[in-house]
Parts: structure tokens; C-alpha cells; sequence
């Protein structure tokens, strides 16, 4: 993997900042989103990917809660959006598997306002805002176009 932030970083930055916002990531969290990367960077070797979370991680530990995690966010949305050229279908996929990584640890933690805040922010960054209605119910997020 080369040494430039890349469309996975972006991505894995994120889908880390979804995880963390309720104040821990646990097993199902971070296996969810080790298979959202696998399927973003296909072939992604172990030692790559344990390199690129360090890069994510670190930058995610520079950034403190709250206005600038929601910054982070924003603009790893935005450089997502530039890099698909607004492909409103790559996009959407994306936002599922935001919501499917956040989902992934209701059987220990119901999905939290925060997780369900962020994602609503990072589909609002990538074009959606006024287009997909975000609810959160019942441990889970509902996704529905408006």
C-alpha cells in the first residue's frame, strides 16, 4: 500500500470516527470494519492494513471529540465524494456500510445517537442532505429516501 491517504483511509477514518464516538470499539466493531476495508481495498495484506489503521488511528487521536471529529468527517466525506466524482450509488453503499459497522455491536451496545448524529452528518457531506432520512430505532438506523 503506498504511503498516500487513499479513498480506504478516507474511509476507514470515518467508519473509526462512527466507532469511537460512544466511547469504545469493541471485537464486532472492528471485524465489521476490517471486512468493509477488505472489500474497499481488496488483496489488502495484514501487515498493509495494520499500517493504514495506524495512519487512521493516529490521525483520529490528533483530532479531539466533538467539532473537530464532526470536521474529520466532513472532510473525509468531502475528499470521498471528490475521488467518485459524486457517483450517488458508491456513495450510498458507503453510507450502508457505515450503518452495518455501526450495527454490528447492538447485541453488546445499542447503536448510540452519537453513531447515528455522525452518520447523518457524513450523508449530508456526501451529497445526500435533504435526500435520505436517518432515523435511529430500536438499536438499529433506518435509511430511507426522501
Amino acid at each position: 500500500m503506498s504511503k498516500t491517504w487513499s479513498q480506504a483511509h478516507s474511509k476507514a477514518y470515518v467508519a473509526l470516527g462512527i466507532c469511537i464516538v460512544d466511547g469504545a470499539i469493541n471485537d464486532a466493531e472492528k471485524s465489521s470494519l476490517r471486512a468493509c476495508v477488505q472489500k474497499w481495498e481488496p488483496g489488502l495484506s495484514e501487515d498493509d492494513y495494520a499500517t493504514m489503521m495506524e495512519r487512521v488511528v493516529d490521525r483520529l487521536s490528533r483530532a479531539k471529540r466533538g467539532a473537530e471529529l464532526v470536521a474529520g468527517i466532513q472532510s473525509g466525506c468531502a475528499q470521498l465524494r471528490k475521488r467518485v466524482s459524486g457517483d450517488k450509488k458508491q456513495l450510498f453503499q458507503f453510507i450502508k456500510e457505515l450503518r452495518s459497522i455501526a450495527e454490528s455491536d447492538r447485541d453488546v451496545q445499542p447503536v448510540s445517537t452519537g453513531e447515528a448524529r455522525l452518520i447523518r452528518c457524513a450523508a449530508n457531506s456526501l451529497g445526500f442532505q435533504g435526500k435520505l432520512n436517518i432515523q435511529l430505532s430500536d438499536s438499529s438506523i433506518e435509511l430511507s429516501r426522501i
